[in-house]
């Protein structure tokens, strides 16, 4: 049985941008030329991949992560997303596996999460794989959700 495992990434020789999707329901573009530096430290079993663009931070975590940071560094990456802890045994020794993708807005940029309802107030929900769903309502507007990183 010849199985494809499952992806977390991509990698395109003309992509101009990264497409992040840090859960299903939520995506982010960032373009090349607002990319900044990446950088790759250990913490733990993990490996954590830091992209630094100049509106948002994105931080991958998972294993295996050398092919993902080569693609960036030939800024062919083209997307990432984060695969269900369920999954971890299908996909091969020495393959990437992501688990996590955090987004940060950085400086004063407005979080793409959020929704403004008829009050004015932003209304937040969030749910990643893994991940227990956080809300954040009644936030004052000005008073923009800087991390979408979900904690267990």
């Amino acid at each position: 049985m010849n199985a494809k495992s499952p992806e977390c990434w991509a990698s395109d020789a003309q992509a101009r941008a990264i497409k992040v999707e840090p859960t299903s329901g939520h995506s982010i573009i960032l373009p090349y030329p607002h990319f900044v530096y990446a950088e790759v430290t250990i913490d733990g079993p993990d490996q954590v991949l830091k992209l630094v663009f100049a509106t948002h931070e994105v931080v991958v975590r998972g294993r295996a992560l050398r092919r993902v940071e080569a693609a960036v560094h030939r800024l062919e990456l083209s997307w990432i997303a984060p695969l269900p802890d369920r999954v971890r045994g299908t996909v091969p020794d020495g393959q990437p596996f992501i688990h996590e993708v955090s987004i940060i807005a950085v400086g004063g940029t407005e979080n793409e999460m959020g929704s403004t309802d008829d009050t004015g107030a932003q209304n937040r929900s969030v749910k990643g794989p893994n991940r227990e769903t956080v809300s954040v309502e009644n936030l004052a507007p000005d008073q923009p959700l800087r991390q979408a990183r979900l904690l267990r």
